[in-house]
């Protein structure tokens, strides 16, 4: 279900992004992404440049690189190695990186993503997204973040606040990535 979920995710991202390009004066073009493994099913890649081609009679190529950290999308897309990253959204107004404030993201012409009304009403006002009225990510799924622990080791938690209790301290630990 998972693999078939990101399939249709990765169809939709690309072609979002795509409607940008088929307006441009070039005969041949690579769009760059630069995903978590499993976002760009390599079966899907060849169904879409096909696609793009027979539709609009546009060559087109994917090229696809792979997230191992993700610090990994700030230094793509400041480096202009990447057209379009998928990062979670808490790095798009980290500190750290702050991709819309510091103008590393391009805002989004929502008349280039006619589907974007479909999109349940929380997808379209996460905070996260946006900046100013401008629209700088079309996120795509949501939900809570799971919290595993050792029944011999701890009672059940019933809040956040566990990672706070001083009796706890350096006794777990937490993704790089949340």
């Amino acid at each position: 279900m998972m693999k078939s979920a990101n399939q249709v995710v990765f169809i939709l991202v690309v072609f979002i992004c795509f409607l940008g390009l088929i307006h441009s004066s070039f005969a041949n073009e690579t769009l760059r992404l630069h995903v978590w493994d499993g976002y760009a099913p390599e079966g899907k890649v060849g169904k879409f440049e096909n696609y793009i081609q027979q539709k609009y009679n546009r060559v087109v190529k994917l090229e696809i690189s792979y997230i191992s950290d993700p610090n990994d999308f700030f230094e793509q897309i400041r480096g202009k190695k990447a057209d379009i990253i998928s990062p979670g959204h808490n790095l798009l107004k980290d500190a750290r990186f702050n991709f819309i404030k510091n103008k590393i993201l391009l805002p989004l012409d929502l008349n280039n993503i006619p589907n974007y009304k479909n999109l349940i009403s929380n997808l379209q006002n996460a905070e996260y997204s946006y900046q100013d009225g401008k629209v700088y990510a079309v996120p795509f799924a949501h939900g809570p973040y799971g919290l595993a622990y050792n029944t011999a080791h701890l009672n059940a938690p019933d809040s956040w606040g566990v990672f706070w209790d001083s009796k706890y301290k350096d006794k777990y630990t937490i993704s790089l990535d949340y």
